[in-house]
């Protein structure tokens, strides 16, 4: 059995503690987290885990903001893959690659919210040409009644029709993943295509 967990940090250095808390209690096979807030120069370590990361361009050192990554534990045979040009979506790849099985390929996946609600989609179809098995966890930034949300939203119909279009399975939690008193919800979650793994 793979243990995948995901997380949107928003900003993972200030959390660096509750994280490696987290990690050393639950010991997942492969963490993937978004809005990391990192630079190249700002990374993190976690003893026995190889990492890998996607940065936002262009950024104030000041107002670090997206970012992905994934750590993924040094025992498992796996490999980064860099993907193609992304133009709405931030996403880290890498590919997992165990003995006498297809490789799975597990995608850290951020929309931002200021993306274009509809044509976001191409990123992900973009992503979905890397291989056959894929999963892809993290912020859609997306409301939907199907997924737990209380309503839906335009990028929310947008990555439910383009499931329903391409046959993908959409894989939310049962609880909320955002908190607020008025932005509560369910934004975090994963897409699967030909994942069967058990997680």
């Amino acid at each position: 059995m793979l243990k995948i967990v995901f997380w949107n940090a928003n900003g993972i250095k200030t959390k660096i503690n509750e994280f490696r808390l987290f990690v050393n209690k639950y010991c997942p096979d492969a963490i993937l987290l978004q809005e990391t807030h990192l630079r190249p120069d700002r990374k993190i370590f976690l003893a026995n885990y190889n990492s890998y990361y996607s940065y936002r361009a262009n950024q104030h050192p000041q107002h670090l903001s997206g970012g992905t990554a994934i750590l993924i534990r040094n025992n498992i045979p796996h490999y980064q893959i860099i993907p193609p040009n992304l133009r709405y979506v931030e996403a880290c790849v890498v590919a997992i690659n165990f003995k006498n099985q297809d490789p799975i390929t597990l995608t850290s996946f951020y929309v931002p919210p200021t993306s274009d609600t509809s044509i976001f989609t191409f990123d992900i179809e973009v992503l979905l040409q890397i291989s056959p098995n894929q999963i892809l966890c993290g912020d859609y930034n997306a409301h939907h009644t199907s997924w737990g949300c209380n309503c839906d939203c335009p990028r929310g119909n947008s990555i439910k029709a383009f499931a329903l279009q391409a046959g993908l399975e959409i894989l939310a939690p049962s609880t909320l993943t955002r908190f607020g008193t008025n932005s509560a919800n369910t934004i975090d979650f994963a897409i699967d295509k030909n994942f069967l793994f058990s997680i």
